[in-house]
């Protein structure tokens, strides 16, 4: 986890926001694309990275809100308790219904597989369906995974995630 202070910052332009904080949301879905491919010379690093936002003022939180929908990624903002876990995260952008609900699950249900996850909700998605829903959180930097035996098993980066 990335945690972007912006305690001293009062205000901040779209174009700052999407050279400082963009960069470091898109070297984490790098990664993700990287973990089944191999690296391209010339092409920026991939890092895993889960960056969150703190302390905005209301002015740095509307800029990240509409860069976060204009771009298709999430901002995701939180209060860090002093043990630095994650409690709650607020989630700012355009979230799917299908990504709420997979958010919804996976916190009823993980950390878990895809296998897991569609046995436990015992819905008609196929458990294919459900790896594709969790990889779109992974992407978005809403989950992380990691793998145990021959499965992917999925966690969510805080205990709850709020949209809005």
């Amino acid at each position: 986890m990335l945690v972007l202070d912006f305690a001293p910052v009062r205000s901040a332009t779209a174009s700052y926001l999407k050279v400082f904080w963009l960069s470091v949301v898109r070297a984490g879905e790098r990664w993700m694309q990287a973990q089944a491919s191999v690296a391209i010379e010339g092409e920026p690093p991939t890092v895993d990275v889960y960056p969150v936002l703190t302390n905005l003022t209301e002015d740095v939180r509307e800029e990240f809100a509409v860069l976060a929908k204009a771009e298709g990624v999430c901002a995701i903002e939180a209060r860090l308790p002093r043990d630095s876990e994650l409690g709650v995260v607020h989630v700012h952008g355009v979230l799917e219904p299908s990504v709420r609900e997979t958010i919804l699950a996976l916190s009823m249900h993980g950390p878990v597989s895809a296998a897991a996850l569609h046995a436990a909700q015992g819905s008609k998605l196929a458990a294919t369906a459900w790896n594709n829903r969790l990889n779109e959180l992974c992407r978005l930097r809403l989950a992380t995974r990691r793998k145990v035996g021959r499965q992917m098993v999925y966690e969510l980066i805080a205990r709850e995630v709020v949209y809005g």
